[in-house]
């Protein structure tokens, strides 16, 4: 049961299209729901394997057995649970990581890392990868250390960033030149559909395509995005 009445489901009969990896949309999906929203889930981009195991593979196998890397950094849920399962199939486990420092781009990525046992060290306050690099100079200041010469390993995808407005556009193109002109006017009228963006790298990259952004989360959450979705909707 929702938190709120029936009559005062603050997204009713909003039909709000999710398109988020599959493996991620269901979360999203029910919490929607629960707000009177009516999720259609269109998955833009999937995560799958790389064709070759071996650098990831001996990056791991350096971080557990040489103390080669200083930080551990992922970016993202599935970056994490790729990681560990790797790390299980090489026979290690989150003890295996010794003294290497943790950080995540944001808290979500930090409650995957905690159901594996691993605690994380640094969070920034802005979760964009611009932030993750200001908290690692603000706390090599903090140390009196340098990051100079640290060695970082990075756990991101190859295609990290904004992917899902680039592949939503090129598909929309892709199906029917009138379909993307029809869907690019109604934006640019602030009619229907509006989007929404969970944060400025996501709202840069749908302006690069000539979207309007109507919606974009203060704080780069999916609990953020849903906040600034029904502030939007109180507003209308």
């Amino acid at each position: 049961m929702s938190e709120y009445g029936v009559k005062s489901l603050p997204l009713q009969g909003l039909s709000i299209l999710v398109t988020r990896t599959h493996e991620q949309a269901g979360t999203f999906s029910q919490q929607l729901s629960a707000l009177g929203a009516i999720p259609v889930e269109f998955p833009i981009i999937r995560v799958v394997p790389p064709e070759d195991w071996e650098p990831l593979d001996n990056a791991l196998r350096r971080l557990c057995e040489a103390v080669w890397y200083d930080w551990l950094v992922f970016t993202s849920a599935n970056g994490v649970r790729i990681c560990f399962e790797r790390l299980q199939r090489l026979g290690y486990g989150a003890r295996s990581l010794g003294d290497v420092r943790v950080a995540t781009i944001g808290p979500a990525t930090a409650e995957v890392l905690a159901k594996y046992g691993v605690a994380v060290d640094l969070v920034p306050a802005e979760y964009i990868a611009e932030g993750i690099a200001v908290s690692l100079l603000d706390d090599a200041r903090k140390r009196g250390e340098s990051l100079k010469g640290k060695k970082v390993l990075l756990a991101r995808a190859a295609e990290a960033r904004s992917s899902t407005v680039r592949n939503f556009m090129h598909w929309i193109i892709q199906c029917d030149r009138d379909v993307a002109n029809s869907f690019l006017s109604n934006v640019s009228r602030h009619t229907r559909p509006k989007i929404a963006c969970i944060g400025p790298i996501t709202s840069q990259m749908a302006r690069e395509f000539g979207l309007d952004v109507h919606i974009e989360a203060q704080e780069y959450t999916i609990a953020g995005l849903i906040e600034a979705i029904i502030r939007n909707e109180e507003k209308s």
